[in-house]
């Protein structure tokens, strides 16, 4: 029984039903016992079983058939060459080379079948396979240099062991992502794809870690995006995801969903870092739509951390203006590091690219922020695309159930547009009186974003404190139409309290920029970021 056995699997292998028909020639009917002795041949090496099918067969496999074509498809040159990285038309051409033993094409993908049992290949795209022991050594990229920007570093820490497959199968489901094709074989770099934000990922296998470290404007967005490839490899290990704190301290999110759970609102973590709050500490690795199943000690109820993710979405016009893309990059690097929100920006704004960002986040917005031309009448979209202030204040509250709590209107003389938009039910507009300086209004935004979303100041206190930036006069260009270059400064900073539909197009205003509070909601001047955010998810 066994000499005909090897003597039929000494080229390379048999199916399972070959085999039994040479068990039932020689006198094996039982189907345990068939599988019993496929089983023994294959602990002492004789023969290679595998119970389980490949392509809905089952094989007894030549072992030496096996491992050479195996370790021809990693050794080879031509693999090399290709950095690992091997399609089908690559097969052909590593097999061209006079072997021991014949592998035709149709045996190319059983072999890389069983190569990826063992985590020897992972197919990253049909008929696309990466072979991790081909990757080079060490990154194209200077880990020093990458982080001497402002980072954010994750850590994944396993509990036993780093598993090779969890780094080598998220090399292969992301090199279509991988920036200036910088992958080797313990990391990648890896470029969001909806931003220019960067992350090098790298495993340590004598840490038992794989640490992601994350620069740019959207650090949590390319966390949350790649992070389920490794909830998806991980399933199997136990592991812990860490975030390293600003101070230095590294916090759990096992520890701040624990927190949460006992109705800790904030948590001790060292002398250097003292508490934080949990509801923010949780935002560094996610803002969930719903974060069902957790439950407070103190509520008979389902407690969600957020029922709804705030949206900060701006929108910008240049029409020649100088300092727009500067106030664009800036309010938006400020806005995104908030943990409390998700920014979201338009340039080039144009009715069309504003209505679909209105039908996509209409019912989250939390604030709206404009730069651009102004005038009292309208805004000036790009391509100086006048839209007047009535359809401009449709397409920002469509539904009078959802209007956005905070506008600001960064261009001249737009005070204009607070009588219909707090009677629309706008609560908080900061808006200008006057034709305002280019270079001021980027700066003033700038300010204002960082006391409010940075450093948790109040809406009244962010408001003066980025107002007191202004200078008494300029010479530079202003962002109305149809004027000269200079620029008429009005007073210093001003709050005025409206009833809604108060403010018309001529009526004097006492300050360039002015914050308009709704009547009815003058308690929000004295309200932080949070402060509006735990308002929005009443």
């Amino acid at each position: 029984m066994k000499d005909e056995l090897l003597n039929q699997v000494q080229k390379n292998y048999l199916l399972y039903d070959e085999y039994q028909t040479i068990c039932q020639q020689q006198q094996v009917a039982e189907e345990n016992i068939q599988r019993g002795l496929a089983e023994m041949l294959d602990t002492v090496g004789t023969i290679t079983f595998f119970d389980r099918p490949f392509g809905d067969k089952y094989y007894i496999l030549n072992p030496d058939w096996l491992t050479t074509g195996a370790y021809q498809i990693i050794l080879s040159n031509h693999t090399n060459q290709k950095r690992g990285r091997i399609n089908a038309q690559d097969l052909k051409i590593i097999f061209t080379e006079r072997l021991l033993f014949e592998y035709k094409p149709s045996d190319y993908q059983f072999l890389l079948d069983v190569m990826a049992e063992f985590n020897l290949c992972h197919e990253f795209n049909k008929h696309e396979w990466l072979i991790p022991s081909s990757l080079e050594g060490q990154s194209k990229t200077d880990l020093v240099a990458f982080k001497a920007q402002d980072y954010r570093l994750y850590c994944l820490k396993y509990t036993t062991s780093l598993p090779s497959s969890v780094i080598h199968r998220f090399i292969a489901r992301n090199v279509k992502h991988a920036y200036e094709e910088d992958y080797w074989r313990n990391g990648i770099v890896v470029k969001h794809p909806d931003s220019d934000t960067l992350m090098f990922v790298e495993a340590d296998a004598k840490d038992k870690e794989i640490r992601l470290w994350i620069k740019g404007e959207r650090i949590r967005d390319c966390w949350e995006f790649f992070h389920k490839d490794f909830k998806d490899f991980s399933e199997k290990f136990d592991y812990e995801q860490l975030v390293m704190l600003p101070q230095g301290d590294n916090i759990s999110y096992q520890f701040l969903i624990e927190a949460w759970e006992s109705g800790e609102e904030s948590v001790f973590i060292s002398k250097k870092t003292g508490k934080v709050n949990v509801i923010e500490a949780l935002g560094l690795f996610e803002i969930p739509q719903y974060k069902g199943g957790i439950h407070r000690k103190d509520s008979e109820h389902i407690a969600p951390i957020f029922k709804k993710t705030p949206i900060t979405l701006m929108a910008f016009a240049s029409n020649g203006l100088a300092e727009i893309q500067t106030e664009a990059n800036n309010v938006y690097k400020a806005i995104s590091k908030s943990v409390l929100v998700t920014a979201q920006k338009i340039e080039d704004t144009t009715v069309e690219n504003l209505a679909d960002a209105m039908l996509d986040y209409g019912e989250e917005l939390l604030l709206f922020h404009f730069g651009g031309h102004s005038e009292q009448s309208h805004v000036v979209l790009e391509g100086l695309q006048k839209m007047d202030k009535i359809r401009f204040s449709r397409l920002l509250i469509p539904d009078d159930k959802h209007p956005v709590p905070i506008v600001f209107l960064n261009g001249c003389l737009s005070s204009g547009h607070v009588g219909i938009l707090t009677a629309k039910g706008v609560k908080a507009i900061i808006a200008t009186n006057a034709k305002v300086n280019d270079v001021e209004a980027a700066r003033l935004a700038n300010y204002f974003y960082r006391w409010f979303f940075e450093k948790n100041a109040t809406l009244r206190k962010a408001f003066e404190n980025a107002e007191a930036t202004v200078s008494s006069n300029s010479d530079s260009s202003n962002r109305g139409l149809g004027t000269d270059r200079t620029a008429t400064n009005g007073h210093n900073s001003f709050i005025v309290t409206v009833n809604p539909g108060e403010i018309d197009d001529k009526q004097s205003m006492p300050a360039s920029w002015t914050l308009f509070v709704h009547s009815g909601h003058t308690k929000m001047l004295d309200w932080t970021l949070q402060d509006f955010v735990n308002e929005f998810n009443k």
